[in-house]
């Protein structure tokens, strides 16, 4: 988890603590189009699986809690 915040706060500019595992993403605006291709690439570099951006649901995006249960705990389904 502490990497994901790492990368959301220097994606986004925000200043360290900013973003916490409940953040909202997407409905706060922290997270842009950009940012979200962003982060699936790196999602798509720890998890080594292709994550398709059309059939993405991007409430999976909401949080960070909701980014590392959906993408990067064991056994996360996407």
């Amino acid at each position: 988890m502490k990497d994901l915040l790492k990368l959301l706060g220097d994606m986004t500019e925000q200043h360290e603590g900013e973003i916490t595992s409940s953040t909202e993403l997407i409905m706060s605006g922290i997270l842009d189009s950009l940012n979200i291709t962003t982060l699936i690439g790196y999602l798509e570099k720890q998890t080594g699986r292709e994550i398709p951006i059309g059939d993405l649901d991007l409430m999976k995006l909401s949080t960070p809690e909701g980014i590392q249960a959906n993408f990067l705990a064991s056994g996360a389904v996407q």
